[in-house]
This record gives C-alpha cells, sequence and structure tokens, in this order.
C-alpha cells in the first residue's frame, strides 16, 4: 500500500476490529468477543483513477456522500465504475483443528439500467438515503442450508453469517453505548431431513453485522437437517462450514431463496 500505514494505524485497524477502544479515537467500533480475533468485511470496487487519498483514509469511503466516490451515480467524477472485472476467494484456516475451508468470493454486478433510480435497494443504498448512486446489485434476504452436525462431520457446521442493518449507517460509538440497530432481528427456522420437526428459534441469534454460530450453539434436537435464515428486509450472506475433527473440511455459499431486487427499501 502506498503510503504505507504507520504503526499507530495498523494498531488501531486491530483495536477497531476487535472490540477494544480504537487506538486513534478511543471509540469502538465492533463487539467485543473477548478472544482478540478480528472480525469484520471487505468491499472492494473497480475503480477508473487513483483517488489521491490511498492509504489510512476512512472518510473517503461509500459511507462519505460529500465525497464522490461512485462515477456515475455520484455525478460523474468519482472513481468506482461499474466496470465487473472483479472475482475472487475467500480462505479461512482453522489451526485447531487442522482444518481450512474455502468458497468464491461474494460477487456483486454492477449495471446502471438495472440498479438505479430512488427509493430502489442496492448494495450501498443504505449510506445514501437508497438513491441509486452505487448501481450495484442488492445482497439476498432470505437464505436455505442443509446442515450436517454429527458422524463424519463430527467437528461441527458453523454458518457464517454477514447481513446489513436495514438504513442505518455504522459509525463509531462510545464503547458505553450500543449501536441504535442493535440488535437485529432475524427469523431463524430448521427442519429435518424428512422436512417433518419443525423447530424455531429466538430472533436475536444472529444480531451482529458479521458473526459465526454453529448449529451447536442453535441445539436442534436433530444433527442432520436444513435451516432457514429470514432477515426480512434487510441483505443478507450465508456461508456454511462444515469440519470432521482435523480429518477433513468443507466450505460453500448457501442457497438464496428470495431477493430485493423488487422490493422497497423500508423507511427508519
Amino acid at each position: 500500500m502506498n503510503p504505507a500505514l504507520t504503526v499507530g494505524e495498523i494498531a488501531h485497524l486491530k483495536t477497531a476490529h476487535t472490540g477494544q477502544p480504537g487506538h486513534i479515537d478511543g471509540l469502538c467500533y465492533s463487539a467485543n468477543h473477548g478472544d482478540q480475533i478480528a472480525r469484520g468485511f471487505i468491499t472492494v470496487d473497480v475503480v477508473d483513477e487513483c483517488s489521491d487519498v490511498e492509504g489510512f483514509e476512512p472518510d473517503y469511503t461509500p459511507a462519505n456522500l460529500t465525497y464522490p466516490y461512485f462515477a456515475e451515480g455520484g455525478g460523474g467524477s468519482g472513481i468506482a465504475i461499474v466496470d465487473n472485472r472483479l472475482w475472487g476467494d475467500v480462505v479461512y484456516v482453522d489451526y485447531n483443528n487442522n482444518s481450512v475451508q474455502g468458497s468464491e468470493a461474494v460477487s456483486l454486478w454492477a449495471d446502471p439500467a438495472e440498479f438505479t433510480g430512488s427509493n430502489a435497494f442496492t448494495f450501498y443504498g443504505r449510506h445514501s438515503g437508497n438513491d441509486g448512486r452505487d448501481e450495484r446489485v442488492p445482497l439476498p434476504y432470505l437464505w436455505d442450508q442443509r446442515f450436517l452436525n454429527g458422524g463424519a462431520f463430527a467437528g461441527g457446521a458453523d454458518l457464517i453469517v454477514f447481513q446489513q442493518p436495514a438504513n442505518f449507517v455504522s459509525s463509531a460509538i462510545s464503547c458505553l453505548d450500543e449501536p441504535s440497530w442493535w440488535p437485529q432481528e432475524t427469523s431463524v427456522t430448521t427442519l429435518d431431513e424428512d422436512a417433518h420437526n419443525l423447530e424455531i428459534f429466538p430472533d436475536n441469534i444472529f444480531d451482529l453485522v458479521t458473526q459465526r454460530v454453529s448449529i451447536g450453539e442453535l441445539a436442534p434436537s436433530y444433527n442432520f437437517g436444513w435451516v432457514q435464515i429470514d432477515a426480512g428486509q434487510r441483505q443478507m450472506w450465508v456461508q456454511p462450514s462444515l469440519s470432521g475433527l482435523g480429518r477433513f473440511s468443507a466450505g460453500f455459499n448457501g442457497f438464496p431463496v428470495e431477493f430485493l431486487c423488487d422490493k422497497t427499501p423500508p423507511v427508519n
């Protein structure tokens, strides 16, 4: 990265993603789980030029409406464009269980003809009052996923879940306070492999923006079945992860069922 991050900026990123008071401003950016594991998510956009603000510049992001981040929807002077050129993957390394899971990165295609205009869902829309400036497809909100939580997969099944907090724009807060959008309420139900024995779980299980929750924590009365997660009108992505106690593991994307492309964003 040019310019390179300073020692203080690196320390700030570490504290901000582990739920500790930020090294620079003393504010909190995430939940503190007490394990020093960094949690969060990364977005990557295609740009057509250097912004001259590379490096540690948290103000120059899609959330800052005074900076023209998006070239088309932002008035033609931004840096992020709608060329769909990116692809990639993500790998989770679990040293404790001698396992690795991987899957493709989430692809968010841009299309000015489809994802634009006011009062329409787009991926970054919550930052700009859903005015369509980012012109990027929204994530689904309803997911189904089969789970295996026993037998050969005795290491367990985890659900890695990302969900946006509706129209609320996240910002750093005092470490004594809680975000205005927390806790998020998400409908979670399971069925066994014969599509019987419906079980309903508390709606605050997936209450953060990013989290990893094991099927064992849900504790359904069966080890094999499927789970449905409904985020209502919040964008969500689900990645299951299966582990066989150091022998083998698998990771993949979940199954999206319902999308937000034809929905109207909620009003806070």
